[in-house]
């Protein structure tokens, strides 16, 4: 389900305003129809060299028009800090998959799973090491030894996937080239 949707729109003049809106319109009920919902919020804009004309919107068009285009350039200024907070989702998912792909690794196949899984539960500190040293993981961004204990103890490690070198490796490029590249696109040009 949508609950904002931005769409940029590149307008030639405001004479074509109308025109654009009208698509927009059309654009929205395609999303109706293919999501059964409409987005709370669509942000148009215009972001031509000229000012928005009273004559091609009316008075209050034209506000409600400044109003959303202040809102749109807030929202892509903020893109950097929400890209931000992505990485730090992403990396802490990957340092939970390294840790339970490890803790899976231990448990033995056939016989004294329970009695393994506590034992490397109890040892929680132990494999947290192995961890940072066998994926190169710097200390402060593994988890808390005890709030990790705790919610480990609800769940059988022998029911989770085992890891896959590969995801973590896409994740490792994301975080490493395409981040940055993505982030670079979004620098301030007057730094």
């Amino acid at each position: 389900m949508l609950s904002k949707m931005k769409l940029p729109t590149s307008v030639g003049s405001n004479l074509q305003i109308p025109m654009v809106m009208a698509v927009l319109q059309d654009l929205m009920l395609l999303i109706f129809f293919l999501c059964l919902s409409f987005p709370d919020q669509s942000l148009k804009s215009s972001f031509n060299d000229k000012p928005t004309s009273i004559k091609a919107l009316g008075p209050i068009g034209k506000e409600l028009f400044e109003t959303e285009q202040n809102d749109l350039l807030t929202d892509l200024k903020d893109i950097p800090r929400k890209i931000n907070e992505f990485v730090k989702r992403a990396r802490a998912a990957k340092i939970h998959a390294c840790i339970i792909g490890h803790l899976k690794r231990e448990i033995p196949s056939m016989m004294g799973k329970a009695k393994t899984q506590q034992k490397l539960i109890d040892s929680l500190e132990e494999a947290f090491g192995k961890v940072q040293r066998e994926h190169h993981l710097p200390p402060g961004d593994l988890p808390d030894i005890e709030g990790f204990r705790e919610r480990l103890i609800g769940y059988n490690l022998d029911k989770f996937d085992k890891l896959k070198p590969k995801m973590i490796q896409a994740v490792d490029d994301m975080l490493g080239r395409d981040i940055p590249g993505l982030l670079q696109k979004f620098r301030n040009p007057y730094d």
